[in-house]
């Protein structure tokens, strides 16, 4: 089985306007952070909320008509993104 490489970031909803203005720093920060992950900014949110929320893509591919899952992450490596993502200060260029 695989492990995930990718997630995607949920702004919280009293900072998505800045994020999103800020998204190709975001992403950088976080990369240079977790290096070997990639990272995708939600613009339209699924569900609304009050802080950041990390998503893994467990989507590993397919095999004919089987669907291959990867590895779930572990619960500190999505603490440690999120806790990331609130140190990103959208209007400081170097964080």
């Amino acid at each position: 089985m695989s492990a995930v490489t990718e997630f995607v970031i949920v702004p919280p909803e009293d900072m998505r306007e800045s994020i999103l203005a800020a998204a190709d720093r975001l992403k950088a920060w976080l990369s240079g952070r977790f290096p070997g992950y990639r990272f995708r900014i939600e613009t339209r949110p699924p569900l609304a909320g009050e802080t950041f929320q990390v998503i893994p893509i467990m989507n590993a591919g397919s095999n004919g008509d089987a669907i291959r899952m990867a590895e779930a992450p572990a619960p500190d490596l999505l603490a440690a993104i999120r806790e990331a993502c609130r140190g990103f200060q959208p209007g400081r260029p170097d964080a």
